[in-house]
């Protein structure tokens, strides 16, 4: 992933002083019972350590990720071992607040849990949406454009590499690409779902799950290339990134879709070049 960033900063600082923090919270015993209290303090303890060994392993992947080749499903497993450690962070947290408040100390855990609850529902991590745009051309060259894999990099110029499975394609036939993230080149594996010349064509990925869709048809203007994504964000991802993460994601990927749009756009309008 990244290797120079704040959320690598604040993994480092975490991973430094959670030792120090912890043990600062555990000064104090709580009146709960002394062998209550022990057990407490014990289970506490081994969450913190749990914590910190995995936000550890969170940021080393996320370091060694960032200099190689790396499937995409498997970008995800940064995330997960995040959320496993934010886990075990806030276990500790709550044992240590039940043992200095008691019963009051509980507010923290359930709202945390109801917090969890809602960003694993499928209406919050859902990452649906929809562009479009009017080419003057017909859907018969829009559709030998966007059906063709070999040309995605010219209107996605995030792609890298792309290797059809089968020539030419049709529904179930795979596809394995390339594209870039920032400093990671993510290996990626799509199915084609859709194949209708002139009409739809649709791509499905298996992890995470996701489709997208090309819809052409005949308008006034020319041809109505209309583009539908559906999916959802992984579990880990969606409880660690939050409302504002998920809705930033979002944000960043229908930008992504409507310049690729744009230049399909420019493509298909593009007039041959005159020879003299």
């Amino acid at each position: 992933m990244t290797r120079r960033s704040l959320p690598t900063l604040v993994l480092a600082l975490v991973f430094l002083f959670l030792p120090a923090l912890v043990a600062g919270m555990y000064t104090t015993g709580g009146g709960a019972g002394e062998l209550l209290d022990t057990v407490l303090f014990v289970a506490g303890l081994l969450a913190a350590v749990a914590a910190v060994i995995f936000f550890g392993l969170a940021l080393l992947m996320g370091y060694r990720r960032g200099k190689q080749v790396v499937p995409l499903g498997d970008t995800y497993q940064v995330f997960r071992y995040f959320a496993i450690g934010a886990g075990f962070f806030a276990l500790s947290n709550s044992v240590a607040l039940f043992r200095v408040f008691g019963a009051a100390g509980l507010i923290f855990p359930v709202m945390l849990a109801a917090y969890v609850a809602f960003a694993v529902s499928r209406s919050a991590r859902r990452q649906d949406y929809r562009v479009a745009i009017v080419v003057s051309s017909t859907p018969e060259a829009a559709f030998a454009l966007v059906s063709e894999p070999r040309n995605w990099p010219r209107y996605l110029p995030q792609v890298e590499s792309v290797e059809p499975s089968d020539v030419p394609l049709h529904a179930g036939s795979a596809i394995r690409y390339r594209v870039r993230a920032g400093q990671t080149l993510l290996e990626v594996e799509e199915t084609v779902i859709a194949f209708e010349p002139g009409l739809r064509f649709g791509t499905g990925l298996a992890d995470p799950a996701a489709t997208g869709i090309y819809e052409l048809s005949a308008g006034p203007g020319g041809t109505v290339i209309a583009y539908s994504h559906s999916g959802q964000m992984p579990v880990a991802q969606s409880i660690i990134t939050g409302v504002f993460g998920r809705q930033a994601n979002l944000g960043r990927m229908i930008e992504a879709r409507q310049t690729g749009m744009d230049a399909i756009k420019r493509l298909l309008e593009a007039k041959p070049a005159v020879t003299v």
